[in-house]
């Protein structure tokens, strides 16, 4: 199971004016511990970003992380997995929270629903646009040193 991180960096960058602008964007990092996150942020974008400061490293919690391609926003979505408690005789719902990415919140709900399943054992009540920029997926510090 994966263990999600949110990381929070800043860069300067020039708008149309040329004028020097502080650009903040969030990422998405699988990674084992905070101080690897952290330093998985910095590997890894540190070519393609100069100058980056990395603000801030947090923890999410997330069931699961559906990448449909490479294009589109990245929608957090909350999903109630409808179960039955056989000594209450009630239903009980139990919250997940999941990431898919779409061009828009419909798209990323009919996603959802492919990657779900047809049956009727749950309800998707959230769809809010997360400010994520990109994923970074897991790799090992130690083999990408040797």
């Amino acid at each position: 199971m994966a263990t999600w991180f949110l990381g929070k960096i800043s860069h300067p960058t020039l708008d149309e004016q040329n004028i020097q602008r502080i650009n903040k964007e969030v990422y998405l990092v699988d990674a084992v511990s905070f101080t690897d996150a952290e330093a998985q942020l910095i590997r890894k974008l540190q070519g393609d970003i100069p100058h980056l400061k990395v603000e801030g490293v947090s923890k999410i919690k997330l069931s699961e992380v559906f990448m449909e391609g490479n294009d589109g926003l990245f929608f957090k979505m909350r999903v109630l997995y409808i179960s039955f408690n056989e000594r209450t005789q009630k239903e009980v719902y139990i919250p997940h929270t999941m990431l898919i990415n779409a061009e828009n919140p419909g798209d990323a709900y009919v996603l959802l629903k492919q990657k779900l399943g047809a049956l009727n054992d749950y309800k998707i009540t959230d769809i809010n646009q997360s400010p994520i920029v990109r994923i970074l997926a897991y790799e090992d510090s130690e083999k990408i040193e040797k």
